[in-house]
């Protein structure tokens, strides 16, 4: 999986060399599955700003966005693409 996940991000990186690119996925296997929430988010005048995201790791050379189950596996793809000297920031 991560093998995969690393093969896409090298491709990503390669088109965002020439283009502007943004994809979104959907993975079905985060149905019925629980994570934990802040108290802030659960509050019933709990506004998101749009345009904004949470940043879960800091990082300067790459981007990746994910939500749900996907963040745990950007930021496992981001802890590994840091041993080649890429600096990922996730959110």
């Amino acid at each position: 999986m991560i093998q995969v996940c690393l093969l896409l991000i090298s491709y990503l990186l390669f088109l965002l060399l020439f283009y502007i690119l943004v994809v979104f996925l959907e993975n079905e296997l985060i149905y019925g599955q629980q994570f934990p929430i802040s108290d802030e988010a659960l509050s019933a005048d709990f506004v998101l700003p749009i345009g904004k995201g949470k940043i879960e790791r800091e990082g300067k050379h790459i981007t990746l966005a994910s939500y749900s189950i996907g963040v745990k596996t950007c930021l496992e793809a981001a802890k590994e693409l840091e041993q080649s000297g890429i600096d990922c920031e996730v959110c």
